[in-house]
């Protein structure tokens, strides 16, 4: 069967749209559970446009030969919306205010509409001699008063008072393109826009003007999808058939950026977190793929069974944990799980006391905390001991933003040591990340002992090693010779650097001294306190 779509003819073995609606964007993206969602009567229909409110509350949905849907609630329920002697148009573009309340909405071969309550009530909008044009694309500013709208072969037009009014606006030379992506920042202030068979531009002012920005290599491609940040810096673009690639600069330089396997796939539409970091991308007839890193990597994510669809519109909220995707495939389907753990880093490094362990990630929901585990790699055929808990660090509970972790591991002995993370959620239900090696050398076997910072105010750490197993003792004392304080009195062994704090907050300035006692004789030292 052939489908025209806004004048491009697209081939298809079966004709009906698949929408998802993905509650948060996860590297362990295949572990997402799924539930179907359709408005009323509406099952499989030809969903072509989604669009979504900075916290994912509010989304319109449209059809090809069909109806605008929007939903209050993320996708819980869905309410039929129409601008009157509006039906079953084919609707292939829509936009939305950061708030959901205002909105624009495009069909081909008809009239721009824009909405100021949410979709209650439409007014029609059009640039002057522009009637019934196919309006393959539009962007909205976060307020809603800037607009920009593109024509499938024709023009660009914006408006910087919520459609009332339209300037035309061309890039040089490239009047009556097939305008088939654009997007915007949050203050309207700078575009993206791409044509089918020809180039990318950008506009910093508003689209006064525009500069010609391509990727090397990729001139004269057919750019079907860009999304751009809330503050335009970041960008992704993409072609069909071709690459996707990324800016961090506003679009002075490109980076070709490609999920492992997905080479000249056709990039038919992206969405991007306002900071940038996080980005989906979907494919005709192939997957959908998410970031959370800004393109650096990508990890395949669909519902169960629906491998190889078209998909073919998506939209995300501000922070990137709600999507709402579109695709030739039959039903709507709701994920309203709490995000997993997004781990990026695991790091195990050394110290003079032990092993540091490092951790970072991107995205947390209902974490409660992080269990170090440890266990003892032999050098005798590298036999591997069980995990040992080491260590506990409190988790950040649900949270979209990145968070940085670390413990440090004291209790070490000289050896060959590989750590993991037991990641334990509210209700107990947990994850194991990573696998990070280290080798802790022994130290000198001879007694030592020391303190850091010396002078201080008001504590210092004391280190002491052994030179033979037994008993060890280290006090501090005042100038007149009396103990002040105990620091360690225990088992202590050999090649291991022990380490023990003096709080001298209760104590006045001066000198103290301080000495490690063991079966092998006394080592005495001193230390100033200055307050």
């Amino acid at each position: 069967m052939i489908i025209r779509r806004g004048g491009a003819l697209v081939k298809l073995s079966w004709y009906y749209l698949l929408l998802i609606i993905m509650s948060g964007v996860s590297l362990q993206a295949q572990t997402i559970t799924w539930t179907e969602t359709q408005p009323a009567g509406d099952a499989d229909n030809n969903w072509s446009v989604v669009a979504m409110s900075s916290d994912g509350s509010k989304l319109i949905a449209g059809a090809e030969s069909g109806r605008l849907y929007i939903s209050t609630n993320g996708g819980s329920n869905w309410t039929e919306t129409q601008p009157a002697g509006a039906a079953n148009k084919n609707w292939y573009t829509a936009a939305m205010s950061s708030d959901g309340s205002k909105l624009i909405a495009g069909a081909e071969s008809g009239r721009l509409y824009i909405s100021t309550n949410g979709g209650s009530s439409w007014t029609e909008t059009q640039p002057a001699g522009a009637v019934d044009k196919s309006w393959q694309t539009t962007a909205m500013s976060s307020d809603g008063s800037r607009l920009i709208a593109g024509v499938y072969v024709g023009r660009l037009y914006v408006s910087t008072n919520g459609g009332s009014s339209w300037t035309e606006t061309q890039p040089a030379g490239a009047t009556n393109k097939a305008w088939y992506t654009i997007d915007m920042s949050s203050d309207g202030s700078k575009q993206i826009a791409g044509v089918t068979g020809g180039r990318l531009y950008i506009s910093t002012n508003g689209g006064s003007s525009w500069t010609e920005t391509q990727p090397a290599g990729a001139t004269d491609k057919d750019w079907y999808t860009a999304a751009m940040s809330s503050d335009g810096s970041k960008l992704i673009a993409g072609t069909a058939p071709g690459r996707l690639y990324v800016s961090t600069n506003g679009g002075s330089t490109w980076t070709e950026t490609q999920p492992a396997g997905a080479t000249n796939k056709s990039w038919y539409t992206t969405a991007m977190s306002s900071d940038g970091s996080k980005l989906i991308a979907g494919t005709t007839f192939d997957r959908l793929y998410v970031s959370a890193n800004g393109g650096s990597s990508w990890t395949e994510t669909r519902p169960a069974g629906d491998v190889s669809k078209f998909w073919i519109s998506v939209a995300m909220s501000s922070d990137g944990g709600k999507l709402i995707t579109g695709a030739y495939g039959g039903r709507l389907y709701l994920n309203n799980e709490p995000l997993p753990v997004q781990m990026t880093s695991l790091n195990a490094t050394v110290t003079r006391t032990g092993a540091a362990i490092s951790w970072s990630t991107v995205t947390e929901t209902n974490c409660a905390g992080f269990a170090v585990e440890r266990r003892t790699i032999t050098y005798q055929q590298s036999q591997i001991a069980n995990w040992t808990e080491v260590g506990y660090v409190p988790g950040n509970g649900t949270s979209n933003a990145p968070h940085e972790y670390s413990f440090t591991d004291e209790t070490v002995a000289p050896g060959r040591y590989a750590y993991r993370l037991k990641q334990v959620d509210n209700d107990g239900s947990f994850e194991y990340f990573g696998n990070a090696e280290v080798e802790v050398a022994a130290a000198a076997k001879q007694p030592s002992l020391g303190n850091y910072p010396n002078p201080f105010n008001p504590t210092t750490e004391v280190e002491f090693t052994v030179p033979t197993e037994g008993r060890a003792v280290v006090k501090v004392y005042n100038m007149v010779g009396q103990v002040v304080a105990t620091l360690f009195d225990g088992f202590a062994e050999p090649g291991r650097y022990y380490r023990a704090s003096f709080d001298g907050m209760k104590f006045s300035s001066g000198v103290y001294m301080y000495s490690l006692e063991t079966a092998n004789g006394r080592l005495v030292k001193r230390m100033t306190m200055l307050k």
